[in-house]
């Protein structure tokens, strides 16, 4: 039976085989579509709308005298040891088993598991019988060689079809155990439970062990003897807006309230001039002398270049360029970086000379110059910054200007050489798409399949000082997509860490960290029930947020951004889904969830705790292990009552302090539509005694426990 899968570009049936979508798949759906392809069409775990059905019943299997894709197997009533009644793929295609497939014996031992290079995948699996309402835990010993094994439960209705899919990822190059929990769906017939290597990037998983059956408990297990890796002081940022956040803007409420937010969001790293913006923005216009001060002006000032003709920021029938409301120039942002003790990233401006260039467009040796000049400022007034990104999505084909992967190679180069006899300590990041293989836009409309990844690398490796890679796994989706699904928001630092793998020299691959300068949710297509930012996005925010930088490669996450087009111009605009401030400047429920991860998540050691399927954990000791702050999110619509189980915590414990992110008292709405949740505090007499403590969950909430 040959699998099908859903063409997300003409919505039919396509056949898959076990590989990434075309590029010219990709490039059909949209250039913003781009991750959401490549993350959810490549392995067995898609979404049900990726997916056709498959027309197997129980009937048809049995008529048939085969097992089908729902076949029949024995109730596991409990998980058990060792690898009995596992089989091994032999197509790499997640479908029905093939009459070859069912011949081979069922696994008894330790095996591996072995992919090429080739995205062909390899995998083991065993079906269940399982109950709708009951919680499953899924156990697995393995190691992996390289990249990232999966194991996860498809989960079938009548029909055949995948109505959840939960998976997690196997990293540990070490023998490891890992283990989750799920309740499975209702209306489920069957499960199919898998283990295997989907990423293309060759190796072999090691399994030793795996089991799945009816848990127990759903207690989670913290693990304050296992440790993950020191959290960094840079870890969570913000994504500002230079064109609406200076002291004078209406939109920044003519800057009342805005240094308290701001300061308030605890923030790691404060990213600068903001995001596509930063490709046609200059410090200060030329001549630049040593009396030069900030004042921003444009690169690019032709009627139809955008930002310059978008009338809500600039008056464009004024040339040189005329801001509606006076915009955040360099020195003021690097107060507000001093003020906060935030990091500064700085967004160079390279992009706009890839594009066609009318008369008062800026040229490649112009924006080279205007780079030099704004080193040279920071020098001569002292600022302390250290981290510039070479331009922003220079791969992808956008408002102001794509670059080839040759051109940004050698640019690169070029500037890096030039730029540290500046500032010798500067680190230059490279961006580009989080995947090895992926092929830049430009490159694409000329024909040409150049690996971006592999073009930078080859040419310009040594000059690399990050990668600044931007993740939006929530992207025109809505709170439903996120929480009946079970993504992994890591799988962009595991490609990140492979890029670096599979293109740079040891050294290289030894040296660079990934930042990822963007990431937050997106929703263009006003999908999200009443559009404005509420506590779902707040929550996704944060688990996003979260994942990301407890990812031992990840130095900093910045989400985007601190205000779209909110405040006093647009009174009858409530605040956009990606806006971390209100137009009061305030903070909005994805600014708590920022906040949340400044206070909590900056400093101190992350050690293990196990995640469920509908709630996640993080454990951070304090600097000297004195103390704990363990976050528990609940994504689920359902109140929990969480048991907790510490190791190697010291017995008892009092005086816990007990925070809640959720909905404000009174509302008695669906939760993830609070646009105004709270976080406050609810109890300091919490208790671990005998190394145990229950925690009551609120749906859709995040919980802090704090000793």
């Amino acid at each position: 039976m040959e699998e099908k899968r859903w063409n997300i570009v003409t919505g039919g049936a396509i056949p898959y085989n076990g590989s990434a979508p075309s590029e010219a798949m990709v490039e059909a759906a949209g250039e913003l579509q781009k991750q959401k392809i490549l993350d959810t069409a490549r392995a067995p775990w898609a979404p049900t709308q990726l997916r056709a059905s498959l027309p197997v019943t129980h009937a048809q299997a049995a008529a048939a005298g085969q097992e089908g894709v729902v076949e029949h197997a024995n109730a596991l009533a409990s998980p058990s040891a060792g690898l009995t009644g596992w089989r091994r793929s032999l197509t790499g295609k997640f479908s029905a088993p093939s009459a070859a497939e069912f011949a081979q014996p069922r696994l008894a031992s330790a095996i591996s598991i072995e992919q090429d290079n080739s995205s062909t995948n390899a995998y083991l699996y065993q079906r269940a019988v399982v109950a709708a309402g009951t919680l499953y835990t899924l156990r697995v010993k393995a190691a992996v060689s390289s990249g990232a094994a999966t194991a996860g439960v498809a989960f079938y209705n009548a029909s055949g079809a995948i109505i959840a899919a939960p998976a997690t990822d196997l990293e540990s190059k070490n023998t490891t155990t890992r283990t989750f929990s799920v309740t499975a769906p209702l209306g489920v017939m069957a499960a199919s439970v898998y283990v295997g290597k989907f990423d293309g990037t060759g190796g072999d998983v090691k399994l030793a062990e795996a089991s799945f059956g009816a848990a127990a408990s759903a207690t989670i297990n913290v693990n304050t003897g296992s440790w993950i890796r020191h959290m960094s002081p840079s870890g969570p940022g913000i994504v500002v807006n230079y064109w609406n956040d200076g002291p004078g803007s209406a939109y920044n409420n003519y800057g009342n309230g805005y240094f308290s937010a701001l300061h308030s969001l605890s923030p790691g790293t404060l990213r600068y001039p903001g995001g596509e913006k930063s490709d046609s923005y200059a410090w200060a216009p030329p001549p630049w002398t040593s009396s030069t001060k900030p004042r921003p002006t444009l690169t690019r000032s032709q009627p139809n270049d955008w930002p310059f003709s978008d009338k809500g920021v600039f008056d464009y029938a004024t040339n040189p360029v005329n801001y509606r409301n006076p915009p955040l120039d360099f020195d003021t942002f690097m107060s507000y970086v001093k003020a906060t003790s935030a990091e500064p990233y700085l967004v160079l401006n390279y992009d706009s000379c890839n594009y066609i260039l009318g008369p008062n467009d800026w040229s490649y040796d112009q924006l080279f110059a205007l780079a030099k000049s704004w080193l040279t400022y920071i020098a001569q007034m002292g600022y302390k910054v250290v981290r510039f990104e070479f331009s922003n999505e220079s791969y992808l084909s956008v408002y102001n200007g794509k670059a080839r992967a040759g051109d940004y190679a050698w640019s690169l180069g070029h500037w890096a050489l030039a730029l540290k006899a500046i500032l010798p300590n500067m680190l230059l990041g490279a961006n580009g798409y989080p995947s090895w293989d992926a092929v830049g836009a430009a490159d694409h409309e000329v024909g040409s399949s150049t690996y971006w990844w592999q073009q930078v690398f080859s040419q310009s490796g040594s000059s690399i000082g990050f990668l600044a890679l931007h993740s939006y796994p929530i992207f025109n989706q809505n709170y439903n997509d996120y929480s009946y699904s079970n993504p992994n928001f890591q799988a962009h630092a595991n490609a990140g860490q492979y890029i670096l793998q599979r293109w740079a020299s040891p050294a290289d691959a030894q040296r660079i960290r990934l930042s990822f300068t963007e990431t937050g949710v997106e929703d263009w297509a006003y999908k999200w029930p009443g559009y404005p930012c509420n506590l779902g996005m707040g929550i996704a925010t944060f688990d996003i947020l979260a994942q990301l930088i407890s990812h031992p490669a990840v130095d900093d996450a910045h989400v985007w951004t601190t205000r779209w087009r909110t405040g006093a111009p647009n009174p009858s605009q409530s605040t956009a889904n990606t806006d971390a401030f209100k137009g009061d400047n305030t903070l909005s429920p994805i600014g708590l969830a920022v906040a949340i991860a400044g206070k909590y998540m900056r400093t101190g050691d992350l050690v293990q705790s196990d995640s469920l399927y509908q709630i996640r954990s993080w454990a951070v000791m304090t600097p000297g292990y004195q103390g704990i702050h363990l976050m528990l999110l609940n994504r689920g619509f359902t109140a929990v009552s969480q048991p907790i189980q510490f190791n190697s915590y010291g017995g008892n414990r009092n005086n816990g302090q007990l925070w809640v992110f959720g909905a404000h008292s009174g509302f008695t709405s669906s939760p993830d539509t609070d646009t105004s949740p709270t976080f406050v505090q609810i109890s300091t007499s919490l208790q671990i005694v005998n190394n145990q403590l229950i925690v009551q969950l609120k749906p859709v909430s995040l919980t802090v426990i704090v000793f």
